[in-house]
């Protein structure tokens, strides 16, 4: 007999696919929407801003830029500190210490719930922001992609297949080896059959791996690991 936690599940994981779907013959609609704000515009598919008001952020260290994210109430601000953590990030020599890395955490996870809200330009801001933020959102979004609530799941799913690189593929298959529950497997499964799909950021400076590399890995690790499932 199947209990009330795993019709549940089932459920959100049906939803999560169901918007999936749904998000590819749309053609992503919501991703297009302009923001109301006066600083924001779009351009093709990326929206961009004027991030360049006010002064740079480039030189403060890591710490001064976590606490103006967590302080912050200037949109422009929180964007450029965001964008300047996210450059950080890609460089290979990158490490934040475990309390940085605790509140930054935290930020990521109001950003995730911020995309389930009924505002559309608040879930655009939130879903921008985390992509600014790159591999600093990765560990909060590893945690989410079976998240029970489907809006937050999704993103998880999609900006992980956006940022994907090897560090993000092979935590992904950890999940999956340690996953109890088969409903939370199977989504874990599923966002790492996606790893090939080519998605566009909805910030500039921000793109998926190219595909020789995206090929490398998913024929290193990818594939290897899901023909044993």
């Amino acid at each position: 007999m199947i209990d009330d936690l795993s019709m549940k599940k089932c459920f959100v994981g049906a939803i999560i696919l169901g918007n999936w779907l749904l998000s590819a013959i749309c053609g992503g609609a919501e991703t297009y929407l302009s923001p109301t704000n006066s600083d924001g515009r779009v351009v093709g598919h990326t929206i961009t801003y004027a991030e360049d008001r006010g002064p740079k952020l480039q030189n403060m260290n890591v710490d001064s830029l976590v606490k103006l994210l967590s302080q912050s109430k200037d949109r422009a601000e929180l964007r450029k500190a965001a964008r300047v953590l996210g450059d950080c990030s890609m460089k290979p020599d990158f490490n934040i210490s475990p309390s940085i890395q605790s509140a930054l955490g935290l930020i990521v996870t109001n950003y995730l719930q911020q995309v389930a809200s009924k505002d559309s330009n608040q879930r655009i801001e939130a879903r921008a922001q985390i992509e600014r933020l790159w591999y600093v959102a990765a560990p909060v979004l590893l945690e989410n992609v079976a998240n029970r609530e489907p809006a937050i799941a999704e993103t998880a799913i999609k900006s992980l297949i956006l940022m994907r690189n090897e560090t993000i593929i092979r935590g992904l298959i950890m999940q999956a080896k340690s996953a109890r529950d088969p409903q939370v497997r199977t989504i874990i499964l599923f966002t790492l059959g996606k790893m090939k799909e080519k998605r566009r950021s909805i910030v500039s400076n921000r793109s998926c791996l190219d595909e020789k590399e995206t090929n490398r890995l998913c024929d290193a690790l990818v594939q290897p690991f899901l023909e044993q499932k």
